[in-house]
């Protein structure tokens, strides 16, 4: 793990979960945005990272591909970490 200094810092690292969030309820959390999203802005991500993403179950989803960028009319109940940041939704 000494080449890999971020695997010390948490009990796992996994590339999907959930977590319940009050006033939301259960909430999808992964790194890609929902797999029918990824074509937006990095359309090679859709054939690149299919199996990798979720599938858009009607989950709000949390996700961190922070260089994804989704266009104007995409999937509301996703929110990319970075896009919350800069709209200040700390």
């Amino acid at each position: 793990m000494d080449n890999k200094p971020a695997l010390n810092l948490f009990e796992s690292i996994e590339p999907n979960g959930t977590v319940e969030l009050e006033g939301l309820g259960t909430v999808n959390l992964s790194h890609f945005p929902y797999r029918e999203d990824l074509a937006y802005g990095w359309p090679d991500d859709a054939v690149r990272f299919h199996d990798q993403a979720l599938p858009f179950d009607g989950r709000k989803l949390l996700y961190g591909h922070t260089h994804q960028l989704s266009a104007a009319g995409a999937r509301p109940e996703s929110l990319n970490v970075n896009s919350a940041r800069t709209a200040g939704l700390r």
